[in-house]
């Protein structure tokens, strides 16, 4: 017990994900800030990704304080309903760690200006570090790629204080599913957890799931598609049963700004409100129902939370 009598800090609450951040961050000095960076060429300005090509968005972060990222914006430069088809893996030089298996869907991995994408346990970069956007472009037409890191300059980190707070780190895991022949059941996919840090999954999305179902071609029985996901390594199931996909995924149908006709945008997620722990090197299964009378297309799923460098 503290000497004001509230309960003293545990640092496990920080590491096991139960607080944002430790309270003494709050006692730094900071103040709001944000990178943006796009697709650009030797002379610095603005160049396209052709489709099917990659390239990258380069942030370098200040040398005068750390940054805490708290919020990721991105967008093509596109203006019809291919604009968010691209791929995007995050890596900083921070942790020397990506932030993602593999490339996550951009509307998995990041929002827009009226929908952002808020990370429930905010990454730390050091000052003088790169942030760095590997993107895929699948939008079927040349795009550039516009980036935005939102958050908080923190000033007065000890290095000790610095490799606390990576001590964990947010993270999306990606399950790539096959296609699905018409009512089909019992189709499946499988994710390995990393070796070296166990998972705390806390919210399940799916850009990729949504527009195969809503894509569904016109006189389909239905278009849906039931999930069920077990954690192998401990034997259990997340659900009791295999359950609609659009209620796992928690997406949200919205208007397009652009164009003002509806649809089906990155909102609310399927959020865990106790996280699903996962042991590191734990193997989840999924299956899959096709309830349509039309095959699907290969998909995505995304399985967000943060990576416990820390053994329990």
């Amino acid at each position: 017990m503290a000497e004001n009598g509230k309960p003293q800090f545990d640092l496990r609450q920080y590491i096991q994900g139960r607080v944002p951040l430790p309270p003494w961050v709050h006692g730094k000095k900071q103040k709001p800030f944000a990178f943006s960076g796009k697709t650009i060429n030797a002379a610095g300005t603005a160049t396209a990704i052709a489709n099917a090509g990659t390239g990258v968005i380069t942030i370098n972060i200040h040398d005068d304080a750390y940054f805490l990222v708290e919020q990721i914006q991105m967008m093509s430069s596109l203006q019809t309903s291919s604009q968010d088809l691209a791929t995007v893996q995050f890596t900083d030089t921070t942790t020397s760690q990506p932030w993602s298996n593999v490339a996550v869907d951009m509307r998995d991995a990041a929002g827009t200006g009226q929908n952002p994408k808020y990370l429930s346990d905010p990454n730390i970069l050091r000052p003088s570090s790169t942030f760095v956007a590997q993107i895929t472009n699948n939008t079927g037409s040349s795009a550039e790629f516009y980036l935005l890191l939102v958050g908080r300059k923190i000033y007065g980190l000890s290095d000790q204080e610095a490799t606390i707070l990576t001590r964990r780190m947010w993270f999306q895991y990606v399950m790539a599913v096959s296609s699905i022949a018409a009512s089909t059941n019992n189709a499946s996919g499988a994710l390995q957890i990393f070796n070296e840090s166990d998972f705390k999954l806390k919210k399940l999305l799916s850009q990729d799931l949504i527009n195969t179902i809503m894509g569904a071609a016109a006189g389909s029985e239905s278009a849906e598609i039931e999930c069920q996901f077990r954690n192998t390594t401990s034997d259990e199931n997340l659900f009791n049963q295999a359950a609609a996909a659009r209620l796992i995924f928690g997406m949200k149908q919205g208007e397009n700004p652009i164009t003002g006709n509806a649809a089906w945008v990155n909102g609310s997620e399927f959020c865990l409100k106790k996280p699903w722990d996962i042991r590191r090197n734990s193997q989840i299964a999924g299956t899959f129902n096709n309830l349509s009378t039309d095959a699907t297309g290969a998909f995505n799923l995304t399985f967000e939370g943060i990576r416990i460098f820390d053994a329990r």
